[in-house]
């Protein structure tokens, strides 16, 4: 099936400067309208290896100590994840601010959005048997882009149409990856 949306897709879309749209990474479902490809490739961006393994232990270090003060919840306010634990950090050791630091200009490049960034990082880990149910993130809690740092190992996301549950679309995101949606 992707090979029959990608040719769809816009040299804008497919020659991204900042990011490239790698068609290894999705699997879109039977069924996903081609219109809405080059939508989800705009808002969609996959950073591959955006940090070494050298920092991805760095950043393990410094919260992994305030990560094990808390137990796997099984359930979240929103009922939106089921076990994991969870911080927010505002300030991180010199190493790990400039991995934020990086994330941020990925996720946010324009300087004028630079400033509505929220001023904590949160801090999510699942458990080996965690998972993240289908939602729709608050822009009240996250903002317009949420930014995904995905560490420890490799995952896939699920992402429904809104609107039309049956469009649907598997992303794969490689350990050290970055994730962004817009």
């Amino acid at each position: 099936m992707i090979t029959k949306l990608l040719p769809q897709l816009s040299k804008r879309a497919i020659s991204r400067q900042y990011c490239s749209f790698n068609q290894a990474n999705f699997f879109f479902h039977p069924g996903f309208d081609p219109e809405n490809v080059e939508k989800f490739a705009n808002s969609f961006l996959i950073f591959e290896n955006l940090i070494s393994v050298n920092e991805e232990d760095l950043f393990m270090q410094e919260m992994e100590p305030h990560l094990k003060r808390h137990v796997y919840e099984k359930d979240h306010w929103d009922d939106a994840i089921q076990g994991f634990r969870e911080t927010e950090r505002k300030f991180f050791n010199k190493e790990n601010t400039e991995i934020v630091e990086r994330i941020k200009s990925k996720s946010f490049p324009s300087k004028g959005k630079e400033s509505k960034t929220l001023p904590y990082t949160h801090i999510l880990d699942l458990a080996e048997t965690g998972f993240i149910k289908p939602h729709i993130d608050s822009s009240r809690f996250c903002g317009s882009t949420v930014a995904v740092l995905s560490l420890l190992s490799p995952c896939v996301a699920r992402f429904k149409l809104d609107k039309d549950r049956e469009q649907m679309v598997d992303a794969f995101v490689d350990r050290r990856s970055l994730y962004v949606m817009k």
